[in-house]
């Protein structure tokens, strides 16, 4: 199993591997890329070419994606998601929705401490994070490996 982990976002933190991240990136999806504005739909359309060559590079079985909070200022990034969620639909991929407070507490992440630990920890695990969105990305992936392990053990637990 490969898990492709996006952490959807105006800069989208991406990583992949089976149980832990073993290589990792962004990539940006600013609104005023190549000198002129995009609107929103362009940028979508955008994100939705760039995760299709990820797919087409990388062969996932997984695709888990941080599951946006759903307030108004957050529409570009819940198209993001959105288009993220389609496309594993489409692919016939296995898709996790990870909850930004499940990734924080995986991390080990407590009241108070922010995404600077959350790549310290990354590091710390030997993770090849650089940036606050790899590491969002990194511990997506951590979170939803560890979700599809417990969602097997209680399937196999329940037919013996």
């Amino acid at each position: 199993m490969k898990i492709l982990a996006i952490d959807p976002g105006t800069t989208t933190g991406w990583a992949v591997g089976a149980t832990e991240p073993v290589e990792c990136g962004h990539q940006s999806f600013e609104a005023h890329a190549r000198g002129s504005p995009w609107p929103i739909e362009s940028r979508w359309l955008h994100f939705r070419r760039w995760l299709i060559i990820r797919c087409v590079q990388y062969k996932p079985t997984v695709i888990a994606v941080e599951k946006p909070l759903m307030q108004p200022r957050d529409l570009v990034v819940n198209g993001y998601a959105t288009h993220a969620r389609t496309l594993a639909c489409e692919l016939s991929y296995r898709l996790v929705l990870v909850h930004p407070s499940s990734a924080r507490a995986y991390a080990g992440l407590k009241r108070g401490q922010g995404k600077a630990f959350m790549l310290r920890n990354a590091l710390d695990r030997g993770w090849p994070a650089q940036t606050y969105d790899e590491a969002d990305a990194c511990w997506i992936l951590a979170c939803a490996a560890g979700q599809l392990s417990n969602s097997t053990k209680e399937a196999q637990s329940g037919t013996t």
